[in-house]
Parts: C-alpha cells; sequence; structure tokens
C-alpha cells in the first residue's frame, strides 16, 4: 500500500508543472502611421484588449514598429506573425532612439497617444483573414527630437 500511494504521489508530483500553455491562433493586421502628414519610422502601435482581459495565458500585448514608409506589421510572440481575435484599441509611442539602444528611450510624443482613448481607431480580429487598418494620422506640435546614435 505505502509503495502505491509513493507511486500516485509521484505521478500527480510529475504532472504539476507539465502544463503547456497554448498560444492564441493568429491572423495578420497591418497598419501604416504618419506624423504630420510625414512617414514616420520607429513608431510603436500597440493592440490593447478593449475588455481589458488578456489575449493568452501570456499576457501577450500585440505590437509592432513602423518601418522607414510607416508600415507597421503587427506581432505577438514573433515579429510579423499577427493578433489574437479580439477587439482591441490602440496606443503608440515614438521612441527617440532605436530599440535596443544605451538608455532608456523617450517618448517622442511625450505620451499623448500612450494611453487608451486617445487615438480613435478599434480593431476587431474576427479570425476570417488578414487586416489592413486605415491609416493612423497623428498631429503634434514639436515632439522630440530623434537621438542620433553617432554622437552618443
Amino acid at each position: 500500500m505505502r509503495a502505491l500511494t509513493i507511486g500516485l504521489s509521484v505521478l500527480l508530483f510529475a504532472g504539476c508543472g507539465s502544463r503547456v500553455r497554448e498560444k492564441a491562433e493568429l491572423f495578420p493586421v497591418v497598419a501604416s502611421v504618419r506624423i504630420n502628414g510625414e512617414s514616420a519610422a520607429g513608431v510603436r502601435l500597440t493592440l490593447r484588449p478593449k475588455d481589458g482581459k488578456p489575449v493568452d495565458a501570456y499576457n501577450a500585448r500585440p505590437s509592432g514598429l513602423s518601418d522607414e514608409n510607416g508600415d507597421v506589421f503587427f506581432m505577438t510572440y514573433e515579429p510579423m506573425d499577427g493578433v489574437p481575435t479580439g477587439t482591441y484599441v490602440v496606443t503608440l509611442d515614438w521612441p527617440n532612439m532605436p530599440p535596443g539602444g544605451p538608455i532608456t528611450p523617450k517618448d517622442r510624443l511625450k505620451g499623448t497617444f500612450n494611453k487608451v482613448g486617445a487615438i480613435d481607431t478599434e480593431v476587431n480580429v474576427d479570425g476570417s483573414g488578414p487586416i489592413t487598418l486605415e491609416p493612423i494620422e497623428i498631429e503634434f506640435e514639436d515632439p522630440l527630437p530623434a537621438v542620433d546614435m553617432e554622437e552618443m
């Protein structure tokens, strides 16, 4: 009987930590962003669940950085992999230096659009296929300058 109890205990213990978190199914979402009428590279768009609930077991937050044309390809787990189904609101910030730089970047837009409700764009990813958002146009007086990496 003792051997049976130990054996069951080992099986229960072994199963406790072996749960694999499921990643959500993803769908392509693309956008473009312009600031003061110009394509802007390095703008980070983040999709925040409208209902505030996590999109998956990882509490992932889909986001993407704009390229030199202002185009954004959203990712959740890996570059350009897409977005889980759900309804999202968009926030954005514009770090004043490339990601991975030697200092913590400041938002060139001074945090103005990094709050839920600051941008009137909602995204509904329903799983029916790729989504292309309407261009996001931001007007902002006097953004902070980009940091010149060669001067550092």
